[in-house]
């Protein structure tokens, strides 16, 4: 039997005879199929970058859980231990027991490290992002069967998908959004524990939001569904007005208020940061306020269904081009969110593995937000090694360094010359000769030896001399 023609209670079917805006409808008139056809186009672009890159940094995140777990082992498996036979030599024992302290510490280190605390909030959104994308992809299925039939699971699924996709979307964009204020104004992250509780209340309160209701009022037994038709897709019931401002678009509401207020804030603190020349991340927002491009995607691609939805809640007609049209928008959120933090944090979501526990902020990425660096700049240069100028070194060994900068143009240049260092000669187990250096005995000491040289150019205008500065340190 098909799905479509399933009989509903005698009240859900007099209600959906009187409300036949909340019933199925084959075959989809043309504006449908149009509109369905942009929502399936955007979505499935959605679905398929986010969880791409939710995929992504799920193999990112094991593959650095298993690597601490591994450093764990290798640090427990070598850790000496502590002499359980007492001496007099007591300032020995204090030495070796703090050594020990220092070793302790770093397996517990080894062991609790957690992961960037932004890494796991992009994580989550990009998971919300799957959900909300995910609702819209089951458009595809009302096109292939040319209406769109209550009865089906399809429905159901779309519309449950759909209520905690866009939920869960806002409350992490909030949520990242609070989370860069705390870290970049206020200087502070909370403990791990306390943000991974966060995040689990934030699902929870999620699906709460969705699944409560859906209980309470037994699948809308009453209504012909609780999830229905609901313009050109599924979602809850128009006999549900209330539970629809009240579960769903308070919070989208708050949400975008919250996001806008907090990501000006945080420009507004860092323009004005910009203007004292503080600027520890070396972010400037003089020429181009680009920290606000997140306001400006969430509320362009959540804001016209809201107000679509709250509108027709009023009782006024909205055509279903602009449903689809403001549909198309909240289908490529996904997308938009995966661009955009991709970008902007692309340290965080595409660094290293490595880096994964780094308490980088990622707001050095960007890169499209600094000032123009017009016809200045610089260049750094480090070089490890001492050259024969520095050092006596003993041996004829064959590695050398040749750095040059040649000079030309406009630009100052600064060409250093560096025979073999101590370092190489350190790895080829030669001897040095003479008894310290900077402090550091040479003779019995036959670990990597580098001394840091910085060289900066810097470039000045055609009609001034070029100087360069070195720095030794």
């Amino acid at each position: 039997m098909e799905w479509s023609n399933i009989a509903l209670s005698e009240r859900s079917a007099d209600f959906i005879e009187a409300n036949p805006e909340c019933g199925s409808i084959s075959p989809l008139p043309r504006d449908f199929r149009e509109g369905l056809t942009a929502v399936c186009v955007f979505s499935a672009l959605s679905f398929i970058l986010s969880s791409t890159l939710w995929i992504y940094l799920t193999y990112k995140l094991i593959t650095w859980r298993l690597r601490m777990r591994a450093r764990a082992r290798r640090l427990a498996r070598n850790m000496p231990e502590p002499s359980v036979i007492p001496d007099l030599h007591f300032a020995e024992n204090a030495a070796a027991a703090a050594a020990h302290e220092r070793n302790m510490q770093q397996l517990r280190d080894a062991k609790s490290e957690a992961p960037n605390q932004f890494l796991i909030l992009i994580y989550n959104l990009f998971l919300a992002d799957m959900h909300q994308s995910g609702a819209f992809v089951q458009s595809a299925s009302w096109l292939r069967k040319d209406g769109i039939f209550i009865q089906q699971p399809t429905c159901f699924i779309q519309g449950y998908l759909d209520s905690n996709g866009d939920l869960a979307s806002s409350c992490f964009i909030s949520f990242i959004a609070i989370h860069t204020y705390l870290s970049i104004v206020r200087g502070y992250q909370p403990p791990q524990k306390i943000l991974s509780l966060l995040i689990i209340l934030v699902w929870v309160l999620v699906y709460s939001l969705s699944t409560i209701p859906l209980i309470v009022t037994k699948n809308g037994r009453d209504v012909g569904g609780f999830f229905v038709r609901a313009g050109a897709w599924c979602w809850i019931s128009s006999a549900y007005s209330e539970l629809r401002l009240t579960t769903h678009y308070v919070f989208i509401f708050l949400s975008l208020l919250v996001t806008s207020v907090v990501y000006i804030a945080i420009f507004f603190h860092l323009r004005s940061r910009s203007k004292r020349d503080d600027m520890t991340a070396n972010v400037r927002l003089s020429h181009k306020p680009a920290f606000l491009v997140y306001v400006v995607i969430y509320v362009a691609c959540t804001l016209p269904l809201a107000l679509a939805r709250v509108t027709a809640m009023a009782g006024k007609d909205v055509p279903i081009t602009y449903y689809c049209i403001a549909g198309s928008m909240m289908a490529a959120n996904g997308f938009f969110d995966c661009v955009i933090f991709g970008m902007t944090r692309h340290s965080i979501v595409f660094g290293s593995t490595q880096d994964v526990d780094s308490k980088n902020t990622g707001l050095e990425t960007f890169s499209f937000m600094r000032t123009p660096a017009g016809t200045f700049g610089h260049e750094v240069w480090i070089q490890g090694g001492f050259g024969r100028g520095r050092g006596d070194l003993s041996g004829d060994g064959v590695g050398r360094w040749w750095p040059s900068l040649r000079r030309g143009n406009s630009k100052g240049s600064s060409s250093q010359v560096h025979e073999q260092s101590l370092s190489q000669e350190s790895l080829r187990g030669g001897s040095l000769r003479g008894p310290s250096l900077r402090g550091v005995d040479l003779r019995d000491d036959m670990a990597i030896h580098m001394d840091v040289v910085t060289s900066m150019t810097v470039e000045k205008r055609r009609t001034q001399p070029a100087r360069d500065i070195c720095l030794f340190f």
